[in-house]
This record gives C-alpha cells, sequence and structure tokens, in this order.
C-alpha cells in the first residue's frame, strides 16, 4: 500500500524508475564481464532523456563523442602522466572537438569520460582506451534500450493539467496588463511583469511536452483517437500562444492611455469579459459578450482615423493598439473555445464507444 501511494503521489515518476534499472543493469552488465562499472553508471545516468528519439538520435551522438574523449585521455596521459595539465587538456580538447564536429549534445558524457578515466589509465594504453569506451558504449545502449521498452511517456494527461492551470494564469495576467497600462507614469520604461513572464514560460513549457509527445510517437503506436485528441490539444495550444503574444505586446504600451468615459466603460467590460471567459473557455459567448466586442471595435475604427502626432513617427496610437490587442485576444479565446468544445466531443464519442463495447 505504501508503495502504491507512493507512485500515485508523483515522488517517483517514470525517469527515475528507468534510470534505476538502467544502472542496475549497466553495472550488473560490467561486473558480469569483469570491467569497471563506474563510467557505464555514470554515462547511463545522465542519459536518460524524456523520449525514446531523443535517447537513439542523441545516443548516435555521444557514443563517438566519448570516444573522442577516451582518446584524449589517453593521449594526454601518455605524454604528460597524471597532471594537472593532462586533466585540463583533456577537458578542453574534447570539449572544442565535439563543438567543431558537430557533437554537441555528447559533450557532457564526452567530457565526464575523458576525466574521469585518467587516474585509472595504465599501460598498455591502447587496452585502457578499448575498456574505457566500452563501458561507455554499454551505458549507452542499456539507458537507450531502457528508455524505449520500459514505460514510454505520456505527455497528453501532463499537458492537460497543465493548460487548466495556464487558463487561471492568463485571466490574472488580462487584469494586471491592463491595471499597469492605466496606472503606468509617463517617466515609466516599458517593463514584463513576473506574472506574465511566469505565464509565458509555462506555455512555452507546455508546447515543449506536445514536441516530446509527438518524438516520442516516431516510435510508439498510437490509437487514432489519441491521436485525434492531441490534435486539438495542439489547436488550444496555438491559442495559448496567440494569448501570450497579444498580452505581450500590451505589456510594451509604456505612455499613459487617456480614454474618454464611454471608452472606460468598454475597455473595463471587455477586461472583465476576457478574463472571466479565460477562467473559464468552457463557457460559450453571449450575445451581450458580442455587443460590447462590437462597440470596442467601432471605437478602434475611430481611434485609427483620428490623426496622429507626425512627429511621433507612428500609424497606429498606442489608444489604437490598446483596442486592437483586446479585441485580438477576443478572436484567440474564440479558437479556444472552439478547439475545446471539438475535444470534449471526441472525448463523449470515446467514452460512448467505450460503455458500448463493455
Amino acid at each position: 500500500m505504501m508503495i502504491k501511494r507512493v507512485f500515485r503521489s508523483g515522488l517517483i515518476g517514470a525517469r527515475i524508475i528507468k534510470t534505476g534499472i538502467a544502472v542496475f543493469l549497466t553495472s550488473m552488465i560490467c561486473l558480469t564481464l569483469n570491467l569497471p562499472a563506474i563510467f557505464a553508471v555514470v554515462t547511463a545516468i545522465v542519459t536518460i532523456e524524456p523520449t525514446a528519439y531523443d535517447s537513439l538520435r542523441k545516443g548516435l551522438i555521444r557514443l563517438p563523442a566519448s570516444g573522442l574523449g577516451a582518446m584524449f585521455a589517453v593521449f594526454n596521459v601518455y605524454i604528460w602522466g597524471e597532471a594537472a595539465i593532462s586533466y585540463t587538456l583533456a577537458a578542453v580538447l574534447t570539449i572544442f572537438s565535439c563543438q567543431i564536429l558537430r557533437l554537441q549534445a555528447g559533450t557532457l558524457v564526452a567530457t565526464l569520460t575523458a576525466v574521469a578515466m585518467i587516474p585509472d589509465i595504465q599501460e598498455p594504453y591502447l587496452l585502457s582506451f578499448l575498456t574505457r569506451l566500452s563501458t561507455t558504449t554499454i551505458g549507452l545502449v542499456v539507458s537507450a534500450t531502457v528508455n524505449f521498452f520500459i514505460l514510454p511517456p505520456k505527455y497528453t494527461p501532463m499537458i492537460s493539467k497543465h493548460l487548466q492551470t495556464s487558463f487561471r494564469q492568463a485571466s490574472h495576467v488580462i487584469h494586471e496588463t491592463t491595471d499597469r497600462i492605466f496606472t503606468r507614469k509617463n517617466s515609466d520604461y516599458p517593463t514584463l511583469s513576473e506574472t506574465y513572464i511566469e505565464f509565458r514560460r509555462s506555455i512555452e513549457k507546455i508546447n515543449d511536452l506536445a514536441l516530446f509527445q509527438e518524438k516520442e510517437w516516431h516510435y510508439h503506436t498510437v490509437k487514432r483517437s489519441e491521436l485525434k485528441r492531441f490534435n486539438h490539444l495542439k489547436e488550444i495550444i496555438t491559442s495559448m500562444q496567440k494569448v501570450v503574444l497579444h498580452l505581450g505586446n500590451l505589456q510594451y504600451l509604456h505612455k499613459p492611455i487617456y480614454l474618454n468615459d464611454e471608452e472606460q466603460k468598454t475597455v473595463e467590460e471587455v477586461v472583465l469579459l476576457l478574463s472571466t471567459m479565460m477562467e473559464d473557455p468552457n463557457k460559450s459567448f453571449s450575445d451581450y459578450d458580442y455587443y460590447v466586442m462590437n462597440d470596442l471595435n467601432h471605437h478602434l475604427q475611430f481611434a485609427y482615423q483620428q490623426k496622429i502626432n507626425p512627429q511621433d513617427h507612428h500609424y497606429f496610437s498606442d489608444r489604437t493598439v490598446l483596442f486592437y490587442e483586446l479585441l485580438s485576444l477576443h478572436d484567440a479565446l474564440e479558437e479556444l473555445h472552439e478547439a475545446i468544445t471539438h475535444m470534449e466531443t471526441i472525448d463523449k464519442d470515446f467514452n460512448v464507444k467505450n460503455v458500448k463495447n463493455k
């Protein structure tokens, strides 16, 4: 029971389990073959990747890179013995060679191999080189194999969970951004708020998870329904990236914006509408919501027709940009709502099929 609770709590994830399995298998193989296990174990630990795709791709890079590291270690020990210059040159030459040969993904493993094997290098040097290279190869092969076959990661649930959090973040950022605009002084320099930066990073993380999932499916089969649902998740992510973009544009409005009473009232209603819809994107827009947005559109058209100070050399005033970005946020939210609705329809159809099959 205790073990099940630990797994369910998320304290021990798939990556920790896979690392443990890789270390066990690697050390067992090396000890069975009477080879030093330390280099292989270190290699196995640092080469567990988020996806099988990355594990295989980077493994093909790390193998020759590790060979370079071992070669430079043996060469410098042969010339200088175990001295400070040997450690320095082995590390520097390994890093430099990996950069020149475009083996950047293997730089860490290669450098660790180079400096860690120096104290144990003995004559014959060729045998030391082959021994260290073989142990490193064992670590790479075992970690890649474990990563490929054992507990393949599923990022879709994580994406859905993070998206729910990002909706609430966006709702807060919308309020905070407009408050900053109307309270900003003329001398204020445009800076990004910490809340917005955190929100942007969360969307970037979600996008990374989506890329990981796509890479993982290069080598594993996927159900059609799961792929269809994932495509709608990508549409949601795209809509959220648009929200990040338009909120970012509002963050850079650095001059005070003066609105008349009617414009101020409309903007306040729009901000309340957008933040409410962002917090619960499942909710549909009402007729009154469209009326408010249409009112904002009229203000945008009127503001755009007004002349701008020719000394500013700008085609859009900050007031025009404010109206435009709020309207663009509304468009992004409509796309978001549509994508979520489609995904919920897929989930309902999938659940109905499961019930019928039972």
